[in-house]
């Protein structure tokens, strides 16, 4: 007899203007002893909704769960759903990964089972593992069983048992209506999202639209493995990898949700580093928290550091960029300065000795500045171009075979408004729209459809309206920004960090596809470990996250890659 438990939960996602004879019900069930269930699902313009089925809660009726799932839109067709179970011995998942679509005027059920067979069965590429064994990924629509409207039964169980309507982002009385009844764009106890109360640690106790006060998030930046967000508040929240206390914490350990950073408030800019960050406080001051062994934290010390501390001296800034063990800044008067690691004369002082604050002025008019791995790039006031520090592959532009200790200007431009560093290449962004990139080209990071790399900057194929651009701080993809609000990334590809649904790398750009327009990107990973992810401000003010989870970096709070072309909502959820 099976003794599991679970909540049933009947989840009505992406309701709009279709009739509701559209519709997809999965039913997940298992064969396993299992102490959680965790269901994500998303469909072609629409973001992941997510359910949970918690075993070790009392009084909870038993398996099946349903899920059922509408089109937003026509256009809303592909349906992608991610089923995760943990053992009850919490150690071992087991994963089902299902395509659908949805057919125009049709009600049809998908049934999704945990199987024992699963842990031990290794299934090809594009494939996945049910009760028979191994089988395609995708499951067309017209192929799934109908739904004829009353609760499936599987095992004399019914799949759908109303209980009470609760705030918590289910149809929990069975009547094809979410939270009916709780008013989520107002009420403070419940903005948002159900259980989701606004607080004065948040900024504000107000709700408006589905925001409480200040919780939009205004600036983010990715790093190796970990990513940060200023919220409109002035807080400082981090998620991802945390062995050098680069989240701002002591646990030395991942964390795969937001968690605001102690000692910062009215913070303006975060920038993430391969294992440190950096911010720009209410008083410009620049906190840097993490690993210091090479001074990138600027204090005047190589010592890590999981407290946010000044920076050393009296100057305000801007601006900030945090690298691969070194860190460059830009104050209120235009001065960029940078400290840390100095091996390939990326501190732009002429020297290859380490600084563990402020080493000099690199420039007087800095308006823009980037950092990679081991080299950097800014955009001055009159719109040229300057790179400095290791040049291995061209990432510096042409006219130098070799690295340079101090600044040299890329030739040819004069109207830069930004820059973006990653491992070993570079890119410009032209005030026209246009990107160029030079340097290693060996995942297609300089996005010019060609094979070859080296110091001649390529254009970005395709590219004419980008308003912003972005690099891996260590990893080899980029993406810009499209004036339309559009996202395109190109590049290494190893982790499903391009968003396209494949892990191919991209010699020419490939568009994301986003559920609203994007304000900025920030791209992450480290090349070296073939990892990457990739986050994206909306312009509401909400995060988007997919790539590689291995280390939490989606702040989803799972630990599970996200490849599908539908990126993973993480804050601001609504």
């Amino acid at each position: 007899m099976r003794v599991l438990r679970s909540t049933l939960l009947s989840l009505a996602l992406l309701l709009g203007s279709c009739a509701q004879a559209t519709q997809i019900v999965i039913v997940v069930d298992s064969d396993l002893m299992l102490t959680r269930i965790d269901v994500q699902v998303s469909s072609t313009h629409s973001p992941p909704t997510h359910a949970t089925a918690d075993y070790t809660m009392a009084g909870t009726p038993p398996l099946p769960l349903t899920l059922a799932v509408y089109p937003r839109s026509s256009a809303d067709i592909d349906v992608f759903i991610v089923v995760v179970g943990t053992e009850m011995d919490g150690t071992t998942t087991i994963e089902r990964d299902v395509r659908t679509h949805f057919v125009p005027g049709s009600s049809r059920m998908l049934r999704i089972l945990l199987a024992a067979r699963c842990l031990t069965l290794s299934c090809a590429a594009g494939q996945t593992c049910d009760e028979t064994g191994c089988r395609d990924v995708t499951i067309p629509g017209d192929a799934l069983p109908s739904w004829t409207g009353s609760a499936p039964s599987l095992g004399g169980m019914a799949a759908c048992a109303p209980i009470d309507e609760q705030c918590n982002g289910l149809d929990d009385d069975c009547d094809m209506m979410v939270d009916e009844g709780f008013h989520l764009a107002s009420d403070a106890m419940n903005c948002g999202r159900c259980g989701h109360a606004c607080s004065a640690s948040m900024g504000g106790t107000t709700c408006t639209n589905g925001f409480c006060a200040g919780e939009q998030v205004t600036h983010l930046a990715s790093g190796g493995a970990h990513t940060c967000a200023v919220t409109m508040g002035g807080a400082v929240e981090c998620w991802g990898w945390n062995d050098q206390d680069q989240l701002g914490t002591e646990l030395y350990e991942a964390n795969a949700t937001p968690a605001i950073v102690a000692g910062i408030s009215g913070a303006t800019a975060v920038s993430a580093g391969a294992l440190h960050t950096c911010a720009i406080d209410g008083m410009g001051r620049c906190l840097c928290f993490g690993d210091g062994e090479a001074g990138q934290l600027g204090r005047g010390a190589n010592l890590d550091s999981a407290m946010p501390a000044s920076v050393t001296g009296t100057t305000t800034f801007t601006s900030v960029a945090a690298g691969v063990a070194y860190t460059c800044a830009i104050d209120t008067t235009h001065r960029l300065v940078c400290w840390g690691a100095n091996e390939s004369g990326q501190l732009g002082n002429g020297s290859t000795s380490p600084s563990s604050m402020p080493a000099g002025m690199v420039f007087p008019n800095a308006t823009a500045v980037s950092v990679g791995f081991q080299h950097a790039c800014a955009v001055l006031m009159d719109g040229t171009a300057w790179c400095w520090g290791a040049n291995g592959q061209g990432q510096l532009g042409p006219g130098m075979d070799m690295g340079a200790g101090t600044p040299i200007q890329v030739p040819g431009v004069t109207d830069a408004t930004g820059v973006a560093c990653g491992r070993q290449f570079s890119c410009v962004l032209h005030r026209a729209g246009t990107v160029e990139c030079f340097g290693a080209n060996d995942q297609g990071q300089l996005g010019s459809g060609a094979m070859g790399g080296g110091a001649t900057p390529m254009q970005v194929m395709g590219l004419s309206d980008a308003t912003s651009i972005g690099a891996a701080v260590a990893g080899t993809h980029a993406c810009a920004v499209r004036m339309s609000g559009l996202l395109a990334c190109w590049g290494g590809n190893a982790s499903g960090q391009l968003g396209d649904g494949t892990t191919m790398a991209r010699r020419s750009p490939v568009m994301v596809s986003m559920p609203s327009d994007v304000a900025a990107v920030a791209p992450g990973g480290i090349a070296d470990d073939g990892t990457g992810h990739t986050c994206a401000l909306d312009r509401e003010g909400r995060v988007w996250c997919w790539g590689d989870d291995a280390l939490g970096q989606l702040g989803n709070g799972s630990y599970t890659a996200v490849t599908p072309p539908h990126p993973l909502l993480v804050l601001g959820a609504m």
